[in-house]
């Protein structure tokens, strides 16, 4: 059965990200333009094999999400949606059971759609023009969608032997709740849930006591994606960015070290002013820093592929193999050598067009299946999952 319950308990499963291949960008008819595409995917492709094997070596059962042959599939409109390449933002295993989409593109659509409308989901934008106004007028009151583009998010087809895994292994399968591991921290019976900048947090109190009955629930004001602040690495020990103060830590893990890496994205774009101007600090892939027609590009048809690489923090970004090797994509002697006191050793991986896809290894993969059972780090603390503690930032 798929379980996990710490994050650096021995690995067994994995789900490892994939993206399109070169020839999906063939439609593109500026060679300025496609030529970076395709470098950017053959390089991707190449890194992800390199991952792939790393953890094999470590006898870690690698999954893959699969694409489909027609890559029109993924054209909405005028865009794209974004491939597979970060299961994490969308699956987690927590205990036995499995958080995760349903296996379609159609999410948007079922939270609105009812037997009245008797009509198919749109693919173009001429599909969405068709649909009857009461339709339309629904998507934008509830959704603030008011086009096809917008109305698609991921295709989540490509996990559908993920899905049939969980059923074969007998694990209870929860779809369309948006729980995943990038904002959920597993340390035994506690749980840590990052925050969204504006995020209800009445309605994430609900959602964890509801689907985590069984755990501590802490609350910790991230600003965004756990993954990429801190990461707990064993019992004891932090990997964290300075974006929280020492003083969450000591409160909701208290007398574990706390080894604090620098903020590595803050001068990315130092030497590059007009492309910051242009796409906001979100991507950069070096090298084409001055190339026009593919910034236009990028910031036309894919931004809903991108992240925010300047406020990224990719050192924190880490995969536990287990308890004593850590995969990651940053070179950091000085953390490295702090960590070998608790016997962990680091493997740095390439992963080329981090700034652009703004993702570290802990984002390109799902850890699906690790040995251990739930244990309890803080025994003293109250049972009742009534109780979730808040951190605010200041």
């Amino acid at each position: 059965m798929l379980s996990v319950y710490q994050s650096w308990d021995k690995l067994k499963k994995c789900l490892l990200g994939s993206t399109y291949p070169p020839e999906f960008y063939s439609f593109i008819t500026n060679s300025k333009v496609r030529n970076v595409f395709e470098k950017i995917s053959l390089h991707t492709l190449e890194d992800l094999e390199v991952i792939q094997k790393k953890l094999e070596s470590f006898g870690v059962e690698v999954y893959r999400p699969t694409l489909h042959n027609d890559l029109n599939y993924y054209k909405v409109g005028d865009k794209f949606l974004p491939p597979p390449l970060t299961p994490r933002d969308d699956i987690g295993v927590f205990g036995n059971n499995l958080f995760m989409p349903q296996t379609d593109k159609f999410h948007h659509w079922r939270l609105l759609e009812n037997s009245s409308w008797n009509v198919s989901p749109p693919q173009t934008t001429q599909d969405w023009n068709s649909l009857p106004l009461h339709i339309k007028e629904s998507f934008a009151k509830h959704m603030q969608i008011t086009c096809v583009e917008d109305l698609y998010y991921r295709d989540y087809s490509g996990f559908k032997h993920i899905e049939l895994l969980a059923k074969e292994l007998g694990n209870n399968i929860v779809y369309d709740e948006k729980i995943d591991s990038a904002m959920i921290c597993r340390v035994g019976k506690d749980l840590y849930s990052g925050l969204w900048p504006g995020q209800n947090i009445e309605e994430l109190k609900l959602k964890l006591r509801k689907f985590f009955p069984d755990y501590r629930s802490h609350i910790i004001d991230t600003q965004g994606h756990l993954d990429g602040v801190f990461a707990v690495l064993a019992p004891g020990l932090i990997l964290a960015n300075s974006d929280l103060d020492l003083s969450v830590f000591q409160k909701h893990f208290p007398d574990w070290e706390v080894v604090t890496i620098k903020h590595n994205n803050g001068q990315l774009f130092r030497n590059f002013e007009n492309l910051k101007q242009k796409n906001r600090g979100k991507w950069l892939v070096k090298g084409e820093e001055n190339n026009n027609e593919f910034i236009d590009f990028v910031e036309m048809y894919i931004t809903n592929w991108l992240g925010f690489a300047e406020e990224t923090s990719v050192g924190v970004n880490v995969l536990m193999i287990d308890q004593h090797n850590m995969l990651c994509t940053q070179e950091d002697e000085v953390t490295f050598k702090r960590l070998e006191k608790y016997n962990i050793k680091a493997h740095v991986i390439p992963f080329r067009h981090v700034n652009f896809w703004d993702s570290g290894v802990h984002c390109l993969t799902a850890d699906l299946q690790r040995e251990g059972q739930c244990e309890d780090f803080f025994p003293n603390r109250a049972e009742s999952q009534n109780t979730i503690n808040i951190n605010y930032s200041e």
